[in-house]
């Protein structure tokens, strides 16, 4: 520092996400206001609001934790956390946080361009892994691996979401082909299993970063995402009328009750839990 009354310290093309603030070589204890610090994100509206009383005082700290948290990672996009290694646009991140964002935060506009910026990321057609959706979109550091099934997987929550939210079905015409290709992909890789869950992407699958404690198997938390993947497509493309409707359905439908029959294995009380849990929506 140069020791001038006033300083600014400020990067013009990034930001940087923290905790705490070291400051040394004082001869005098900062007092509360010498320092300021700058939040910066997109400018999105505020669609909710939580008081409770004062007994209640822990739950409004989670609130704002939701927000302040959710708020700070808005540069451009639905980012994923603040750290100088994973500010990246995770479509896992994305997923997992949209239904908690909608709440707080008017967020159509950014996430259907989110939705636009995935679609562009998409393996083209003729590529041997034709539709794949993959960890990252935008994909800012050149990954050409195939997103795990719940992490790529955002590129069907979000149109979701934003319908149930929005009730916009523009969103799911616009997308549909790409959709449908990604769903194609997955659907290609599912039977390369026969039907004991999706090919392991990544060794992890990820499922440390959804569940605190004992890990579900990767068959399992594989084919529940392909699975929870289904039933959307299967809502949208019913909500629009599409022609594809029918055969989501019917590829859903059979895959849900083969896991609930299927018998319990290794580790399966805690997987069995996770997975009842996670899947929702009636069997006709």
């Amino acid at each position: 520092m140069k020791g001038d009354e006033f300083e600014i310290y400020e990067p013009k093309f990034t930001s940087h996400g923290f905790r705490y603030l070291e400051i040394s070589g004082l001869h005098y204890a900062p007092e509360d206001g010498n320092v300021a610090r700058l939040v910066v994100h997109n400018d999105v509206h505020s669609r909710s609001s939580f008081q409770v009383n004062e007994a209640a005082e822990v739950l409004s700290k989670i609130n704002a934790g939701s927000r302040n948290g959710i708020s700070g990672n808005l540069q451009g996009g639905p980012g994923s956390c603040g750290a100088r290694d994973e500010r990246g646009f995770f479509t896992g991140d994305t997923s997992l946080a949209a239904e908690a964002s909608f709440l707080h935060f008017d967020l159509a506009a950014i996430y259907t361009h989110w939705l636009q910026t995935a679609a562009d990321g998409q393996r083209p057609n003729g590529a041997i892994n034709h539709g794949a959706i993959g960890d990252y979109a935008p994909d800012i550091v050149g990954d050409t691996r195939d997103g795990t099934v719940n992490w790529g997987g955002a590129f069907v929550t979000v149109p979701w979401t934003l319908w149930h939210h929005y009730g916009d079905t523009d969103v799911i015409r616009r997308n549909l082909p790409q959709l449908e290709a990604y769903m194609a992909f997955l659907e290609v890789q599912y039977d390369k299993t026969a039907g004991t869950g999706l090919k392991n992407f990544w060794p992890a699958c990820l499922t440390w970063w959804i569940v605190i404690g004992p890990q579900p198997s990767c068959s399992l938390s594989t084919a529940f995402g392909y699975v929870n993947n289904l039933r959307m497509m299967a809502e949208m493309t019913e909500a629009i009328n599409a022609a594809s409707a029918s055969t989501f359905r019917a590829r859903w439908v059979p895959i849900v009750l083969r896991l609930l029959l299927a018998p319990c294995r290794v580790n399966s009380r805690h997987s069995w839990s996770f997975f009842e849990q996670q899947v929702a929506g009636p069997i006709p």
